[in-house]
């Protein structure tokens, strides 16, 4: 991550100072098997809270897209799916009046049960499965408050 201060003219011709965060784009797999989501709870320390969550992380160097998406599903629900059951749903900036990072969603269809890889800074990670309504509902209640995660489940949703 690297964070830059451009000194920018303003639309009304002013001088001013544009902070910007520079990150790279990661992929947010969206687990789905006989009509249920899987997430995964953790805790979050910029926030001081639990939250449930999409599995997310980021892509190593001559990683594909599909293949960091197979590892970041297996290591973080242990769930595992075929190559071709896992498909590019979307893409969004995460905050783009600052932020150059972007999320690309996958949907992946008909997992199977193995074992988490967590790594140890994830060790408090839980998972567990959830039908469309009760995600729906937590969405509603405010126990989902990750916006990628939100915005993902919308974007499969419109996927089926």
């Amino acid at each position: 991550m690297r964070v830059r201060h451009d000194h920018v003219i303003r639309p009304d011709g002013k001088p001013g100072i544009f902070g910007v965060v520079e990150k790279k784009n990661y992929p947010l797999i969206v687990p789905r098997s006989r009509g249920r989501y899987y997430l995964v709870c953790q805790y979050r320390y910029a926030v001081r809270s639990d939250s449930w969550e999409f599995p997310q992380g980021h892509q190593e160097p001559g990683e594909s897209l599909a293949q960091a998406g197979h590892r970041e599903l297996q290591e973080e629900t242990g769930l595992t799916t075929k190559r071709n059951d896992v498909r590019s749903i979307g893409f969004f900036w995460l905050a783009p009046g600052h932020h150059t990072q972007g999320c690309h969603v996958l949907l992946a269809d008909r997992c199977r049960i193995g074992v988490q890889d967590v790594e140890a800074s994830e060790g408090d990670l839980r998972v567990r499965a959830f039908t469309s309504n009760e995600v729906e509902r937590m969405i509603s209640s405010g126990k989902i408050k990750d916006g990628p995660t939100i915005a993902a489940f919308y974007l499969a949703l419109r996927a089926k």
